[in-house]
């Protein structure tokens, strides 16, 4: 028998500008983990990093758009990161900036607080992957955005694919096999009363 049609292709995220497709950021996230394991990175390391990542032929880990930022472009928009000026960032904050994240209520921190609480897991940078990849996030829990047909009949969503994106933000904080919630809710909290709320 012939052999079975290729599966479609994934739709295509169409996102704001200087945001990374779930694609991309699945390309990347690696790349920034092995420059830096503990995620502390020197500016000079994560500017080396993401123009490593521009050009690197077939990867689409960065917009190709990215290869004409000049090494100056790319250092201020890292540097934006360096709060306090030490020369050295945490790349998962460079990171969730190229999501597209809507900022948490705290009554959605403690949400997943509760289901936490309700899987026997407290909430710590220790919760089991497993557990992790079952909580229902604010980001990604009212459902896949409808897929469209652009003109060239490539299929696309407007914004993020909501369990890419899941798994994509979780990967930022996965490191030996525990994701680091704690750290990710302050991350992409608002404001000191959304921390406030863990």
């Amino acid at each position: 028998p012939p052999p079975p049609p290729p599966p479609p292709p994934d739709p295509r995220e169409v996102l704001k500008p200087l945001r990374l497709s779930t694609y991309q950021l699945a390309a990347l996230i690696p790349m920034l983990r092995g420059a830096a394991p503990t995620a502390i990175i020197s500016v000079e390391d994560a500017v080396r990093t993401l123009q490593q990542a521009a050009a690197l032929a077939g990867s689409r880990a960065l917009p190709h758009s990215w290869l004409a930022l000049l090494p100056s472009q790319l250092t201020s928009f890292v540097a934006l990161f360096d709060r306090p000026a030490s020369g050295m960032i945490d790349w998962r904050r460079l990171v969730l900036s190229l999501c597209e994240i809507p900022r948490p209520t705290p009554a959605q921190v403690a949400s997943v607080v509760k289901e936490l609480e309700e899987v026997g897991e407290p909430l710590s940078n220790a919760v089991g992957l497993g557990v992790a990849s079952s909580l229902h996030l604010w980001f990604a829990s009212s459902g896949e955005p409808p897929v469209k047909e652009g003109e060239n009949g490539v299929p696309y969503v407007e914004g993020h694919r909501e369990k890419a994106l899941h798994d994509a933000v979780l990967s930022i904080f996965t490191r030996g096999g525990k994701v680091e919630m704690l750290d990710m809710l302050f991350y992409v909290s608002a404001a000191p009363v959304v921390a406030d709320a863990v």
